[in-house]
């Protein structure tokens, strides 16, 4: 266990910092309580000086304008002439996959659905979502590449598909019954064209792409709300309101909003029955303008009308950092992402640990860390591991974007294979007697320093791509749980009207050679267009790491040291799916005088009594009935149900509905079986009424079982040492050679 009067702020970063990136606010107001807070070193505004900028543009693509459209050749109708934009998206997205993506597909199957439901095979366009998915669209390795393709010559074969498309949007636009939605139909198009590839490739809109930029840069203009909408314990219906899930220190925060908080009106407009994103729209504006947000809070008379600014609001990709043992000599980092900014993030704060303790290990926590940007992956390997060692090389079908150029540092992505390797960033270490600048010849992390990275199934991507170079270079132990296995790469290509397409251009390989893709989407001939089927372990290859140690591609990331992840109990996955730690928050914290004091102290917060209540309150908020209907069987019980009764089986009915009532009688035992994890989240829930994230974060610390054993491991040399120089094998794999390993570069002989 971490106890908390062991935990010593060492540096402390807000979830979306204050109104200063990095300022002194950010670290001793409303973070952690005073006890905790180790001294910091006065922070001067921005990032440090020994961290340059520049250093972000190394390997990002350069961006160009497109100007040209097709030329369509003859006999384009006028009908076909209005629509030129929508034609010239799906030319460009035609050319560009035809040409350029990572498995040349079926071009029978690369043309739009025309008759796709609504919603088929359409993603969240890179907009991260609560909860684990399938195929999480926002695990994308992007190689920002923003230019535009210029389409002067087509192709034959996607000439002919382009004009096809054309004929039949504009027969539908002049003669269908009714007016159709252009707009709406050519989006599904696309989207059930694209994917039929892989769940990463796909159309964004204008409104998408904006989306995706706040991703890939970590900033968006607003209030610094997060906004969501609950579900209707017992008929599983959307309430007509949104509510407050988390409020941004600095921005939305200090304006007084607090998760919890009922959102009634956005400037005098009701919103109810609006959808999330419309009122996320009426919360956007012009930086600088005030907005009123009128809210509902449990506990109190009438609604409150609050005003907050607009303004640009960082998200940040590392939202705490402090030191976590009695002696200070071990760090922390929760790397949550990676924007453009997680590189600056993780090396200010691995800096100011360095200045201020003598640190002896260090522990990057990337568990939930579904990916992003490529070159800030390469960029947060520089910081541990020695110069001018591989990172990652990526490997496609075709030469990448032929018409760019190289970059400030000389990197030109244009070649169908690239191997990136680390980067030296100048660190200032003092001057010399004469006065000159003396900078290290070392990774920002000290190679003394023993590093653990904490993993697990939704470490996906570009944390992927960190992870698996720092285990094939044997710099540090990777723990947890084997993570989610994706090894493509996507790339974004701007299209007409604000547009872009993200597409699948390349697979990515650890510096040992392996690629971890665990999913393939292709079928017996190669092609794709089919469903994903999982890569069987007597089918993964063996690859070493510098000390020799065995290595498999194919399954994701597999850790040195494997940490069993908790039991999810039933109960509190529909728990979970009621939002009933979330509702009941609300409802005890206007009863809890001393809440914030609690909460500010890092005091707990669920005493016996708290979670007694919370039991009952559950159980007369949702009842057996509802409880069983969450469980994992229900929706078969009530299959079995329909079959029995309409093959006249009635008399068999009641015997599955007491079976169902048995299993949610068995989901209610589990409040006690389970009492530690659902007073856990139950915490962290009541937590959030009165403090921050990063306090919110720390304190979730104290009782992790990964987190400790990570200490455990930087302790104790014997354990460390002994997982670096392992080099057991791994009994009936097959060892990869140059020709087995898919062209790999490094690949183990």
């Amino acid at each position: 266990m971490v106890s908390r009067s062991t935990i010593a702020l060492a540096v402390a970063v807000a979830a979306t910092g204050g109104v200063e990136a990095f300022s002194p606010s950010a670290f001793h107001l409303g973070i952690a309580p005073a006890r905790l807070r180790s001294a910091i070193c006065p922070v001067s505004r921005g990032l440090p000086p020994s961290v340059p900028r520049s250093i972000n543009a190394r390997l990002r693509m350069k961006a160009e304008e497109h100007t040209d459209g097709p030329s369509g050749g003859d006999a384009i109708s006028d009908a076909v002439d209005k629509l030129q934009s929508k034609m010239m998206a799906a030319t460009l997205a035609l050319t560009i996959l035809l040409s350029g993506g990572v498995v040349a597909p079926e071009k029978s199957m690369a043309q739009p659905a025309t008759a796709s439901p609504p919603g088929t095979g359409i993603s969240n366009g890179g907009v991260a979502t609560n909860g684990p998915s399938a195929t999480p669209s926002d695990t994308s390795v992007i190689q920002e590449q923003a230019s535009q393709r210029k389409v002067a010559k087509l192709d034959p074969g996607v000439q002919d598909k382009v004009q096809v498309f054309a004929e039949i949007l504009s027969g539908i636009n002049s003669a269908y019954v009714d007016a159709p939605d252009l707009d709406k139909i050519t989006e599904l198009g696309f989207n059930a064209m694209l994917n039929s590839l892989d769940p990463y490739t796909e159309f964004e809109n204008p409104k998408m792409t904006d989306q995706m930029r706040t991703l890939t840069t970590g900033n968006y203009g607003g209030v610094g709300l997060a906004i969501q909408k609950l579900k209707e314990p017992q008929t599983d219906k959307d309430e007509p309101y949104v509510y407050v899930m988390n409020s941004f220190q600095g921005y939305a925060w200090s304006a007084g909003i607090r998760p919890g908080d009922k959102i009634l009106k956005v400037d005098g407009v009701d919103v109810a029955n609006k959808p999330v994103g419309e009122v996320s729209e009426l919360l956007k504006g012009q930086q600088g303008t005030q907005v009123v947000v009128t809210i509902e809070r449990v506990g109190t008379n009438g609604p409150i009308e609050k005003q907050l600014t607009r303004r640009q609001v960082p998200i940040r990709d590392v939202p705490i950092a402090m030191t976590i043992d009695d002696k200070n000599e071990v760090g922390y980092a929760k790397l949550a992402g990676f924007s453009s900014s997680a590189p600056f993030e993780l090396r200010y704060v691995i800096n100011k640990m360095q200045e201020q303790t003598n640190l002896k290990g260090f522990i990057l926590d990337m568990r939930g860390n579904s990916g992003g940007l490529l070159s800030s992956a390469v960029q947060i390997a520089d910081i541990f591991l020695p110069e001018n060692v591989p990172v990652v090389s990526t490997k496609g079908r075709a030469d990448q974007s032929p018409d760019l150029a190289s970059d400030d540092f000389g990197f030109k992505p244009d070649r169908k294979d690239t191997m990136y390797k680390s980067m030296l960033i100048p660190k200032f270490m003092g001057r010399s007697p004469d006065g000159a600048p003396v900078f290290s010849d070392k990774p920002l992390l000290d190679p003394g320093v023993k590093l653990v990275v904490l993993v697990d199934k939704q470490t996906a991507s570009a944390a992927e791509i960190v992870a698996g170079a720092i285990q094939d270079h044997d710099r540090g132990v990777v723990m947890g749980q084997t993570t989610y296995g994706k090894g493509l790469v996507q790339v974004l290509q701007k299209l007409s009207g604000g547009r872009q397409l993200k597409y699948t251009s390349a697979k990515y390989y650890t510096p040992s050679g392996r690629c971890i893709q665990s999913k393939s989407y292709k079928n017996e001939e190669g092609k794709v267009g089919t469903k994903a089927t999982t890569l069987e372990d007597k089918d993964r290859m063996v690859f070493y790491t510098d000390n020799g140690r065995p290595v498999r591609d194919g399954g994701g990331i597999e850790p040195d040291v494997k940490i069993e992840p908790p039991k999810r109990g039933q109960l509190k996955q529909a728990l979970g799916r009621w939002d009933a730690f979330y509702r009941y928050a609300g409802v005890i914290a206007k009863d809890l005088q001393d809440g914030e004091i609690k909460a500010k102290d890092d005091k707990p917060m669920v005493s016996d009594e708290v979670y007694n209540d919370f039991k009952k309150w559950s159980m007369d908020k949702m009842g057996d009935a509802a409880l069983a209907s969450s469980g994992p069987y229900s929706r078969g019980l009530d299959l079995l149900t329909e079959a029995l009764n309409e093959g006249g089986f009635n008399e068999a009915i009641p015997d599955v509905k007491a079976l169902k009532k048995h299993l949610g009688e068995l989901m209610v035992k589990e409040f006690e079986t389970d009492k530690k994890v659902i007073k856990e989240l139950l915490e962290d829930q009541l937590r959030r009424r009165y403090v921050v994230d990063a306090q919110v974060l720390s304190w979730g610390l104290i009782n992790d079982a990964t987190a400790e054993k990570a200490v455990e491991y930087v302790e104790k040399d014997e354990l460390y040492t002994g997982i670096l120089n392992t080099k057991q094998p791994i009994p009936g794999a097959q060892i990869a050679t140059s020709s087995n390993s898919d062209g790999a570069a490094g690949a183990a002989e």
